[in-house]
Parts: C-alpha cells; sequence; structure tokens
C-alpha cells in the first residue's frame, strides 16, 4: 500500500491520523481503542448533515422511540385508562342505593313521627295531656270570668250611685259593690275547680245555693235601669242595694266550712290498714249484689252505715277510685 505524502496531500489531520490507523491495523493487528479515544475532539469527523442526531431536529418535531411511545400515545393511553376507572365507579350501586340528605331528613322526621304517636298512647303521657288541658280550660274560663265581671263593674257602679252627686263617697263607695261580689263568685269557681283536679265533684246544696244568689245579684243590678218595670220602682233598688252586703257575708260565713270540709276530706294516697280492710269489704258487698260494681262514694258510705259501722269519707273515696280504675289519682 502505498502512503501519501503529508505534505502534498489535501485531507485534514484527523483524516489522516484515522487513516494511519487503520493501516497499522492491517499491518499489525486491530489498534487499541484508547488510541481513537485520543484523538482530539476537534478532529474527529463531524456527522453528516442528514444524520439523526437530535440537535439536528426540527423544533417540535416528536421523539420517535424504537416501540412508537410518543408523549402523544401516553397521554392518549392515560385519558383512556382514566375513562375506563370512571366507568367502573359509575357502574357501582351505591350511587343509586346511598341516601341523599333530603332522604336522611325525611327518615328522621318520620321516625320522630312515630316515637310521638306511641307516645300519645301510653297512659302516662295521655294522663298528662288531660292534666294540661284541664289547666288550660281552668285557666281561660277563669280569666274570662274575670273579664265579664270587671264589664259588670261599670253598669253595677251606674246603677247604685244612681243621683248621687259625683266623687261623693256614695259614688266612690258603688264601685266596691261590684268587685266583692264578683270576689265570692271567683271563691266558689276556684273551690269547684280545686276539688274536679282531685277527681272530686262538689254538689253540696250552700255551695250551689251561694253561688245562685250571688250570680242573681249581678244580674239583677245590671239589668235594673233597663227594664220598665224594675225602673219604676227605686224604693225596690234600694232596698236589694242595701241588703247585698248582708246577703253576701251570710252566704260567705255557711259556705266557708262546707269548703273546708270538702278539701280536709281529701285523699292524698296514704297508705292505712283502714283502707286494705274497708275494701275487701266493699268487694264482699258487690260479690254479694248489695253494692252495683262501680259504686259510689255516697253509696260505699251508705252501705256501711246500713250495716252499723261507719267509714271515713277518706278511704270511700278511694276505694272509689280504685274501682273505677282511677289509680293515678290515689
Amino acid at each position: 500500500m502505498t502512503i501519501p505524502d503529508p505534505r502534498t496531500s489535501t485531507t485534514s489531520p484527523a483524516t489522516r491520523t484515522i487513516e494511519r490507523l487503520a493501516m497499522t491495523s492491517t499491518l499489525h493487528g486491530p489498534v487499541d481503542d484508547t488510541a481513537v479515544s485520543n484523538v482530539p475532539a476537534a478532529q474527529t469527523p463531524a456527522p453528516a448533515p442528514n444524520s439523526a442526531n437530535p440537535a439536528r431536529r426540527p423544533v417540535g418535531t416528536p421523539v420517535v422511540q424504537a416501540s412508537g411511545e410518543t408523549r402523544k400515545v401516553r397521554k392518549l393511553r392515560g385519558q383512556l385508562a382514566e375513562k375506563h376507572a370512571i366507568g367502573g365507579l359509575q357502574d357501582d350501586q351505591a350511587w343509586v342505593e346511598a341516601d341523599t340528605p333530603q332522604v336522611i331528613r325525611e327518615r328522621t322526621r318520620a321516625a320522630e313521627a312515630a316515637k310521638l304517636h306511641k307516645l300519645q298512647q301510653n297512659p302516662q303521657r295521655r294522663a298528662l295531656t288531660a292534666a294540661r288541658w284541664r289547666k288550660s280550660v281552668t285557666v281561660a274560663v277563669g280569666v274570662g270570668l274575670v273579664c265579664a265581671l270587671g264589664w259588670s263593674t261599670a253598669n253595677v257602679q251606674a246603677t247604685v250611685s244612681a243621683g248621687a252627686e259625683a266623687w261623693s263617697a256614695h259614688w266612690l263607695l258603688s264601685y266596691l259593690v261590684e268587685p266583692f261580689i264578683s270576689l265570692l263568685l271567683l271563691t266558689m269557681f276556684g273551690f269547684q275547680a280545686y276539688m274536679a283536679t282531685n277527681g272530686v265533684l262538689v254538689k253540696d246544696r250552700a255551695i250551689k245555693f251561694a253561688e245562685a244568689v250571688f250570680l242573681g245579684e249581678t244580674l239583677t243590678l245590671n239589668i235594673w235601669p233597663h227594664v220598665p218595670f224594675l225602673a219604676s220602682h227605686p224604693g225596690l233598688l234600694a232596698a236589694m242595694v242595701s241588703a247585698i252586703g248582708p246577703v253576701s257575708a251570710v252566704l260567705a260565713i255557711q259556705t266557708v266550712p262546707v269548703m273546708w270540709r270538702h278539701i280536709n276530706d281529701l285523699d292524698h294516697g296514704v297508705a292505712d290498714i283502714d283502707f286494705v280492710e274497708s275494701m275487701g269489704t266493699v268487694r264482699h258487698m258487690i260479690a254479694m249484689g248489695t253494692l252495683p260494681e262501680t259504686p259510689s262514694r255516697s253509696q260505699i258510705q251508705k252501705a256501711f252505715s246500713s250495716t252499723g259501722a261507719g267509714i271515713d269519707v277518706r278511704v270511700a273515696q278511694r276505694i272509689h277510685r280504685c274501682l273505677t280504675g282511677r289509680v293515678d289519682l290515689l
């Protein structure tokens, strides 16, 4: 092989070095890799213009790997996996079986309504409701009675003070006529209401008579000026007005002991031997036909009196309540 003269050759020094190494390899065998690596970088032959060097790739051209896994392919593959995952979640029945907040609220309200309905059937709850209604009725009637008697005060004052000079003693004291009658009426009402709350209906003649007299006095004094027959008898009016005070005082004195007796006769549920023995006697009388199945208090007292053995009013009242099922009042 002819070795070209370096002084007359037109090739570059790097090319000549590579050719010399190739010739040496032909003569002496393989060339050590270190020899090639020691070639200066400036002497390394430049790559061809059509090389696939990334530095020469136009901007925006995707990097194509051997498997075709480009960035766009990876993005589409991720979107497809996301769609599959969403589809799997949407097929889950929990979406339609789970309760919404509105359903939870309705279930809570329905459960509460069911509990309240069941509670309303409880005997203790019904007793509480009855006590509340009884109190409401008593208060409403009492307020209405006070208002009615207050309105009546003006009419009675005009009737009683007829002909009296304004602001005189007679004219001023006439305002007290209706209030003291109303106070006595309210006392009767309060007493009967209290006894009724304890399961005792007052039918005493003294109480009923006093109540009727007080109502009659109030009615007469209210309508007196508007009834021609009564208005034409001023002397009768004067006599009635004069009698109102004493009559009311007498009735109050007669009725107060009666009310005290009824209140003292109330039984407050204290267990005693007399009650047990008397209950056994009453049951025996019922079995013999002497008393009805649900005798009243007066019937029980009369039955014991007929046998010569008396019975206390409170014990008779307790027996009556037990036989009528009103054990909550014992």
